[in-house]
């Protein structure tokens, strides 16, 4: 019997916990990853017992973004085919962005692709020291589209712009520097660095911190809109089906240098 992709449970506090559960492959995330942590923030906002919602995984990494195999797998299929996974992995992010309950991350290991739209879709996020960030996409001829809106809110345009452009690693001291997350503690100590969060997010009403997540999106106008997400869905599936993308994802599997990438000009930075 296949393991679960997330692990939920409810603590005596309201504390709802969504556990990442696929080690393996560095809890990177398939259709099936996606439609279950969708899922389980919508159960945790229904569930009147739930106070707080926290993510966070199992194993060496945080998140690995998506599953390499699984994108391939897809890249051939149809448009349409292609169209409803782009549209699961908006719809995804969307509903982790615009949770109305306070949602908490913890981050270990290391953070790309996807796993940066999920921290960056947090309230509060904190990360072990030595975790690297990147938001990978461009590097394997992909988009980071499903994500850009909660990344343009947390760290700003100017830094969405270089760090999705680039797919450059940077720590968890510059993650903090650019507002991605809000605090840095010792490897092992995230439940011990966690506490002081879940106390303060207690003694709010309930209400009044879901009103005020609703305000803050109103008031700014960072909610994705319909008319927003239809065209990031078709242009991600359209550019999933490229050659730039089949090519992007063969040297990631080959673990080559991609075709695009200008030969007789080769430096001594690592693949």
């Amino acid at each position: 019997m296949a393991e679960q992709e997330v692990l939920l449970s409810i603590d005596a506090r309201g504390i709802g916990t969504i556990t990442i559960n696929r080690p393996q492959v560095y809890n990177a995330y398939n259709a099936d990853l996606l439609e279950a942590l969708g899922q389980a923030i919508e159960a945790f906002v229904d569930d009147k017992h739930v106070r707080i919602i926290q993510i966070r995984s199992n194993g060496k990494l945080f998140q690995a973004g998506a599953d390499i195999n699984w994108l391939k797998a897809n890249s051939s299929n149809s448009l349409e085919v292609n169209r409803s996974i782009s549209e699961l992995t908006t719809n995804t992010f969307k509903t982790l962005n615009e949770c109305s309950k306070p949602l908490v991350v913890l981050v270990q290991g290391g953070c790309f692709g996807g796993g940066v739209g999920i921290v960056a879709a947090a309230d509060i996020v904190i990360s072990e020291e030595g975790v690297e960030f990147a938001i990978t996409e461009v590097r394997w001829g992909l988009v980071a589209g499903p994500i850009l809106t909660q990344l343009v809110s947390a760290i700003g345009l100017q830094n969405t712009r270089r760090f999705s452009l680039t797919a450059e690693l940077f720590d968890a001291n510059r993650a903090l520097e650019i507002g991605l997350i809000h605090h840095v503690c010792p490897v092992g100590g995230l439940d011990k660095a966690v506490l002081p969060v879940f106390e303060l997010l207690l003694r709010a009403g309930p209400n009044a911190l879901n009103a005020t997540k609703q305000l803050i999106f109103d008031a700014t106008g960072t909610s994705l809109d319909d008319k927003t997400a239809h065209w990031i869905i078709n242009q991600n599936a359209s550019q999933r089906q490229s050659s730039e993308a089949s090519e992007g994802l063969a040297s990631f599997v080959e673990r080559r240098k991609p075709s695009w990438y200008p030969r007789g000009k080769e430096n001594d930075q690592n693949y």
